[in-house]
């Protein structure tokens, strides 16, 4: 699998991926995404739901990038704009 891209999209955090392949996943189609991130303020790594990038959401899983709204991004999350 490739890398994940963060990228700031507007007053949202904009997290995406490629997406695996068919034959990477045994022929089988992807039904959900475990997707983590780093929690600064805890400083663990956490898997993400609802509003912070839910892998299981279907739109979520065809369009291949979820949005975080900033605001949660920074205050759930303990990351700062510098």
């Amino acid at each position: 699998m490739s890398p994940v891209v963060i990228a700031d999209d507007g007053i949202n955090v904009k997290v995406s991926w490629t997406p695996l392949t068919t034959t990477e996943e045994n022929g089988s189609p992807v039904t959900k995404y475990r997707i983590s991130i780093f929690n600064r303020t805890t400083s663990l790594w956490a898997y993400t739901s609802g509003t912070l990038c839910n892998g299981e959401d279907p739109a979520i899983i065809a369009q291949n990038y979820c949005l975080i709204d900033m605001l949660d991004f920074l205050s759930e999350l303990g990351y700062q704009i510098t």
